[in-house]
């Protein structure tokens, strides 16, 4: 692997189910099913029926109460004449444009604008990764149970609205009113890092060369988790926004001028929308319903490649991939089941 360039890698993985009829794949057959199924997609308003309809026939279930979701959807219907809402699904593994970052230092990755406001399950929309403990993200916490999804620590109650911008993610949350758990927070283990540095809004942290700082809009207080471990960094409050910005050494200089140059930052917020100026990529916008600009150019959300990066770019519904480095390459042909 060729660590020392840095790597901007862009993908879409899955299908939304709604637009899998442009792919020739059909609601009603058993064998398409299985795809959906695949995607835990087994409660979503286009695919229950026959979800139902195959366990019932083969005694098998991925869901038990189909019943309760089609009530729901029925619903929308008798009150709105359409399905206003068919994001009840939180098991879905649905259409996803990711953007990673990887340099020698760090890594940042971010699933782009996913399934805003929906239950969720165990998805993980973004990370920041230094080394191999050394890690930052953000959730909105479910049960304490650890043996359930979403948990604590892992997936989303309420999935946020992420963006990324190379070395820089927003993430925003809008935690509705009904929900029990009222606020989001960061997992930061402290004993991973090198250095912690807090200054205002943001906590900082080195871990070799690499460098995070991260930001809440909301006050967020550092605390142990349940082993003693200093590593939460809960932030009170049913809607919050956090900025992450990574950077290293090598980019900087010292720990000192990243702290400083990320402090100084402009930070404005209105309700749910937020700007930034990014000391290294610049002004960045976005809000929970708003696009998303980076030096003043609307950036897209969803990619027409299912991978964007300098060793291979193919559309999305391409049947043969080519990877090429260095004059070597390996084919990828689908069609022809053939590498």
């Amino acid at each position: 692997m060729d660590y020392k360039t840095p790597l901007l890698n862009r993908q879409r993985v899955s299908i939304n189910v709604e637009d899998a009829p442009a792919y020739g794949i059909s609601y009603d057959k058993e064998l398409d099913c299985h795809l959906f199924w695949g995607m835990q997609e087994f409660i979503h308003p286009m695919a229950i029926r026959m979800s139902k309809q195959i366990s019932e026939k083969y005694d098998v279930w991925p869901y038990r109460n189909y019943d309760e979701y089609i009530k729901k959807y029925d619903a929308q219907i008798a009150e709105h004449g359409k399905l206003v809402d068919m994001h009840l699904d939180r098991f879905a593994l649905s259409e996803a444009n990711i953007e990673t970052y990887r340099t020698k230092d760090y890594m940042l990755s971010c699933a782009l604008d996913y399934r805003k406001g929906a239950p969720g399950y165990q998805q993980h929309i973004w990370q920041a990764t230094l080394g191999n403990k050394a890690l930052v993200y953000t959730n909105h916490p479910g049960g304490k149970n650890l043996r359930w999804s979403p948990n604590y620590w892992a997936g989303n109650e309420i999935l946020p609205r992420a963006v990324q911008s190379k070395n820089v993610v927003i993430c925003i949350y809008n935690i509705p009113v009904n929900q029990k758990n009222d606020f989001s927070h960061a997992y930061f283990p402290v004993k991973a890092f090198d250095e912690v540095h807090i200054s205002g809004s943001w906590i900082f942290g080195r871990k070799e060369d690499g460098y995070v700082a991260l930001y809440s809009r909301n006050t967020a207080d550092l605390r142990a988790d349940d082993r003693g471990e200093v590593c939460d960094l809960l932030a009170k409050g049913r809607q919050n926004i956090w900025i992450c910005e990574t950077g290293s050494k090598s980019q900087w200089g010292s720990f000192s001028k990243f702290i400083e140059a990320i402090s100084a930052a402009s930070v404005h917020d209105n309700g749910l929308d937020i700007s930034y100026e990014s000391p290294s990529e610049g002004a960045i916008s976005y809000g929970w319903d708003s696009p998303f600009y980076v030096k003043g150019k609307e950036m897209l959300l969803r990619w027409q490649y299912r991978y964007d990066n300098p060793y291979c770019k193919a559309l999305f519904n391409s049947t043969c991939i080519e990877i090429e480095k260095d004059g070597e390459k390996i084919i990828l042909d689908y069609n022809k089941t053939k590498r």
